[in-house]
């Protein structure tokens, strides 16, 4: 199995061009690594926590900081226009009645947005744009997301070889989990 990396530059380059959006989806085949330069703290846990510092252009949260947490409703879509316009609607609500609330961040907990999606359905899904818009942290547990929402699922008791394949999304990931790998709900965040 492939490992889970983001492209730290990358990510950094487009939060400064374009807030509130993440870089284009890529398959993680085909992201470089490079070593970054790092800017100590002065704080060995903290410096130990990022990696040996601070890249310059990286968003870093702390625990404590003020964020707003996004729900995905169940049919919502996920265009880019209807993401666009929902998040248009909530900085305009919170600017409008939580003035005084300056929050640094966008989070989410979901399985929508394991990066692993960008390889199973391709970069131009609307659930791959969706996903690339998140710096994903990993996050503790049951991964049931996947099969409570997009298979209905409710029951632990069931053969992955009889679920349904009715579209590029049911067809992708069952078929990832027939290959022995899973889909993780991560946690994310977004300027």
């Amino acid at each position: 199995e492939e490992p889970v990396v983001s492209d730290k530059k990358s990510q950094a380059a487009d939060r400064i061009r374009i807030p509130g959006r993440g870089a284009a989806p890529v398959r993680i085949s085909e992201i470089s690594i490079e070593d970054q330069d790092r800017t100590t703290t002065g704080f060995g846990e903290l410096d130990r926590v990022l990696g040996s510092g601070i890249v310059k252009g990286s968003l870093v949260l702390v625990g404590g900081d003020p964020v707003v947490g996004l729900h995905i409703p169940a049919g919502g879509g996920l265009s880019d226009e209807a993401v666009e316009t929902s998040f248009k609607k909530a900085r305009s609500f919170l600017k409008t009645c939580f003035p005084e609330y300056s929050y640094k961040a966008f989070t989410c907990a979901s399985w929508l947005i394991d990066p692993q999606l960008v390889d199973i359905l391709g970069v131009d899904s609307n659930i791959s744009k969706f996903c690339s818009r998140f710096t994903p942290m990993c996050m503790k547990s049951a991964a049931r997301g996947v099969f409570t929402f997009i298979f209905r699922q409710a029951d632990e008791n069931f053969e992955i070889r009889d679920l349904p394949e009715n579209s590029r999304l049911e067809r992708g990931l069952k078929n990832h989990y027939l290959n022995g790998k899973a889909i993780y709900e991560m946690y994310g965040f977004f300027l």
